[in-house]
């Protein structure tokens, strides 16, 4: 499953202070978040974290140390958020990842604040 998201580039000159990157990831949990939405949740074991990415297109849409509040957390976006809004965001997504970066596991994982 390819996932991503946005990193942080400070020592970039003009431009964006981050970059998208994406990588693979084979061990996953798919989970329903509501309204038809699934998500795929894993583990990332550098920062003792636990993520949570939109099926399908890819998206990091959340991090937390709890597997449990993380699932909570997204489950209560999914269900008080705009559907338009929800909509053109992962139509955009599965534009983003295709010009992501793609990087290592290990690499991608460091990117994150841990516990």
């Amino acid at each position: 499953m390819e996932i991503y998201t946005e990193a942080a580039a400070p020592f970039r000159m003009g431009g964006k202070l981050s970059e998208t990157i994406k990588t693979n990831i084979e061990e996953y949990e798919r989970v329903s978040i509501g309204n038809s939405f699934y998500g795929i949740l894993f583990k990332n074991k550098q920062r003792d974290l636990w993520h949570l990415a939109l099926e399908g297109c890819g998206a990091l849409i959340g991090s937390a140390k709890s597997k449990s509040a993380l699932v909570k957390s997204v489950k209560n976006d999914v269900l008080t958020g705009d559907p338009e809004i929800m909509k053109d965001q992962i139509e955009k997504a599965y534009k983003v990842i295709k010009s992501a970066r793609l990087i290592e596991k290990d690499e991608w994982f460091s990117k994150f604040k841990g516990a």
